[in-house]
């Protein structure tokens, strides 16, 4: 069955609410499509449109729907696969090109948390609750999130807004520009670096 027969038979997720993995587990939804591959990793789509792709103890739930074209690095940098190229192709390549890099996604975020937040190294988000900011501490974070933004092209500033400020995961990000998670992943990993390259700034 390629990736166009299966959405043939799915629904679409516009407007949906993203379940969580256990929820989806545990509904209604008919399976329309599973795969177990070789090192152990399980894809179930489900007819109401969600996937959840499950490997080495992990799980990540993603819209169907939502899996255009595909960005990688290849030997001559960045090579881009297009959604048309999918639609042919046997229907789980896809999904699970997506499971895997929302799962490292996943993981990389935890290890960020654990080291040193990004939102509160630049003072994008909240002060903690219950911790009253200084009218100084106030003005420094405005100061250095100004900064910080004179650092970045109008498209990481956008993407920094909808992500950090907004809210908004890599795959509604991504619907929003008409490109890949994985390419959006790519302007939140550059925003980083110069971030990371320009510190002495925020010194």
């Amino acid at each position: 069955m390629t990736l166009q027969e299966l959405t043939g038979k799915i629904s679409g997720t516009f407007g949906k609410a993203m379940p969580t993995p256990s929820r989806l587990k545990a509904g209604t939804s008919p399976v329309a499509a599973y795969l177990e591959t070789k090192d152990g990793g399980r894809l179930t789509v489900y007819e109401n449109g969600f996937a959840l792709y499950e490997a080495e103890g992990s799980e990540t739930v993603f819209r169907v729907d939502y899996c255009g074209g595909y960005a990688y690095f290849g030997r001559r940098g960045v090579d881009y696969l297009t959604e048309e190229f999918f639609q042919d192709a046997e229907w789980w390549v896809r999904l699970v090109l997506e499971g895997e890099d929302r799962l490292t996604h996943n993981r990389n975020v935890k290890v960020e948390d654990n080291e040193c937040p990004y939102d509160g190294a630049i003072g994008v988000s909240d002060t903690a609750p219950g911790i009253v900011e200084s009218p100084e501490e106030s003005y420094l974070r405005r100061e250095a999130f100004s900064l910080l933004m004179s650092l970045l092209t109008k498209r990481q500033k956008e993407v920094v807004l909808l992500y950090y400020v907004g809210g908004m995961t890599l795959m509604e990000i991504a619907a929003v520009y008409g490109v890949s998670h994985q390419a959006i992943h790519t302007t939140l990993s550059d925003v980083k670096k110069k971030i990371a390259k320009n510190l002495n700034l925020f010194e």
